[in-house]
């Protein structure tokens, strides 16, 4: 009778070995890591740059409609400065243009305010709708997914809190020089929009592709209440920039009430509103996304020749310096 011969031992991995497949999947993961991070971002940019697209389309279809474009921000007073108080402020570029970019619904929440002697602000702050009505839902449209605050919840609704009730990424152009009156009606540094403004194509002298109409902009934030982003005053900083200043300048906006920031951007307050001044500003790496007049959209690098940007901002300025494809 023969004997059934045995079968080999069978083996284990030894530490060092499952030490070694350890690593290398450490390895493997730390290079992975950022590729899955740069093509996440890369998505996210990509829906910043729709998000603006479909706004300077739905710019267009507003100038076909009304023969003219949107008021950069209404100020009943005529002050042209709101001065801080909210008065008379009736409502801004991007709330007239909710109906074109499908948001018919939004629009509605503040049609009984854009004709009154009561701010427009009231109804973001609550008290007549509801924060659930409007100030705590608002338009995916308004936010860049890039933004490291939109995942915050908005504030608690109240009259001192105006910050935390309208949040948005993206702003209009008022041109290169400073929030004051004399910036608007000037050939050399007034933009598209303005406060009060109701500028027509044929005002845009420079040629719509050589004039910036919408671009990106950035907010803080200040314990629990966010500092800026796209409020409904129409008030530089807040729904507007200038082409005063590089895109993601290190130079500090001047923005009363601002709240600076060490990571986000650098910020100075001021009581002085006809003077103030921001940048446009985006979470992207190396600059920031521009609509043009004639419905494009560009990266603006941060980089770019203060002299050529400022050239952009203004809708008549002469200039013949602009921005290459």
């Amino acid at each position: 009778m023969h004997a059934r011969p045995s079968s080999p031992a069978k083996r284990g991995f030894t530490l060092i070995e499952l030490l070694v497949v350890i690593s290398i999947i450490a390895i493997l993961i730390a290079l992975l890591l950022p590729a899955v991070q740069q093509a996440r971002e890369a998505a996210r940019r990509s829906q910043c740059q729709n998000n603006l697209k479909q706004m300077v389309l739905a710019l267009h279809n507003y100038v076909s409609t009304h023969e003219v474009f949107p008021i950069g921000g209404v100020d009943a007073n005529g002050n042209d400065v709101h001065q801080g108080d909210g008065e008379g402020a009736g409502g801004n570029w991007a709330v007239f243009l909710l109906p074109f970019l499908e948001e018919e619904g939004y629009y509605q929440l503040a049609i009984p305010f854009l004709n009154s002697s009561e701010p427009v602000d009231s109804y973001v702050i609550g008290s007549s709708i509801t924060a659930t009505s409007f100030g705590h839902k608002q338009p995916k449209g308004m936010l860049c997914p890039s933004h490291e605050l939109n995942s915050r919840p908005l504030g608690t609704l109240t009259n001192s809190g105006i910050e935390a009730m309208s949040r948005g990424n993206y702003g209009a152009c008022y041109g290169s020089g400073t929030f004051a009156r004399s910036n608007y009606t000037s050939k050399a540094t007034g933009g598209i929009f303005a406060t009060n403004s109701g500028t027509l194509i044929a005002d845009v002298r420079d040629g719509l592709s050589h004039t910036v109409a919408l671009g990106e902009l950035r907010y803080t934030s200040d314990s629990d209440v966010d500092s800026r982003g796209c409020w409904v005053w129409g008030a530089m900083g807040a729904s507007a920039f200038s082409n005063n200043t590089s895109p993601n300048s290190t130079t500090a906006d001047v923005i009363p009430g601002c709240s600076t920031s060490t990571t986000l951007f650098p910020c100075a307050t001021s009581t002085t509103w006809t003077s103030h001044v921001a940048a446009m500003r985006s979470m992207h790496m190396g600059g920031a996304y521009a609509g043009f007049g004639d419905g494009s959209v560009k990266f603006i690098s941060e980089n770019i020749n203060t002299a050529i940007w400022r050239a952009l901002g203004t809708r008549n300025g002469g200039e013949t310096s602009h921005l290459e494809n």
